[in-house]
């Protein structure tokens, strides 16, 4: 009886092995895929990060591609600090940027919150405009647009500019908003009345704290919104002196020769700040959930 039984788990031992086997091969098979897909989203950050740092005809000899920067220099990013003004188009994106986020957070905030916990007429219809709206081109307002703040003297200007960022970014992130806030239990408004507190006490004092989450994407997404645009900012701002960092740096691309070197210098550090504030924001994303915050 004893060998029946050996013979028979002889079998099943090869399945075993063979399907372990085929475990190991399907996984080697998706890290390998997954290495490709990485080196091929981070090779253009590369190309652009180490051009940067080549000398201009080192840059444009076409006949002998360069991989690494055979002779290093500074001299892009000199020019680019002295005679391009970087810092400059730096501020002003960085200032439409803020102001840009912290309005839409206060809208959206708001907004959310009315979505999410009262009931009215209407309300799924709001939800479906918002959502609507998003889907419409972007160029096919901006010539109404155009006009519009031609007769309010807004062309040209950083105001203008973050008003039609925070129109742009409202929509959308109401809807994102409220997702957040039908995540917090209404146990706990329910406590913060007990205890005394107002609609507007509610919201600020107890569902907002325990939103850092939402609020924290909301400001990275109206920022972001004006720190990666160069469509609108070109078409309603012509004035050199308020341009943003994409507006400048496409006037390094002209009607005859583009200058590489400075434009690549530019660009990779354009793309630090979005990549600082992605690290630095993933332990808020992660925290200031509003589960466990009514204690029994």
């Amino acid at each position: 009886m004893t060998g029946i039984n050996a013979a028979k788990a002889q079998p099943k031992e090869k399945r075993t092995l063979s399907r372990s086997a085929r475990n190991r091969i399907g996984n080697t098979i998706r890290y390998i895929v997954l290495i490709l897909l990485t080196l091929i989203a981070f090779f253009p950050m590369y190309w652009i990060a180490q051009t940067g740092f080549k000398a201009y005809n080192e840059i444009i000899n076409f006949e002998k591609v360069t991989y690494w920067p055979h002779n290093w220099t500074l001299e892009n990013f000199r020019q680019l600090f002295v005679e391009f003004k970087y810092f400059t188009y730096v501020w002003n994106t960085v200032k439409v940027g803020c102001i840009t986020g912290v309005i839409v957070v206060a809208l959206t905030s708001l907004g959310g919150y009315g979505l999410a916990r009262y009931k009215f007429k209407g309300k799924a219809a709001v939800t479906g405009i918002f959502l609507l709206v998003q889907i419409a081109p972007v160029m096919l307002s901006q010539i109404p647009i155009y006009a519009m703040f031609s007769r309010m003297n807004l062309i040209g200007t950083h105001t203008g500019l973050c008003m039609l960022f925070i129109s742009m970014s409202v929509p959308f992130n109401t809807v994102t908003m409220r997702s957040f806030f039908e995540r917090v239990p209404v146990a706990i408004e329910e406590a913060a009345f007990v205890d005394g507190c107002n609609r507007v006490q509610t919201l600020f004092k107890i569902v907002l704290p325990n939103l850092k989450p939402g609020l924290v994407t909301i400001f990275i997404n109206g920022f972001t919104l004006a720190w990666n645009d160069i469509i609108t900012a070109t078409l309603f701002v012509q004035t050199r002196s308020k341009w943003t960092v994409n507006v400048g740096l496409k006037s390094l691309i002209g009607k005859v020769s583009i200058d590489w070197g400075q434009l690549m210098a530019g660009a990779f550090l354009t793309m630090i700040p979005s990549i600082i504030l992605f690290i630095v924001t993933q332990k808020a994303l992660v925290s200031g959930s509003p589960m466990g915050s009514v204690k029994g």
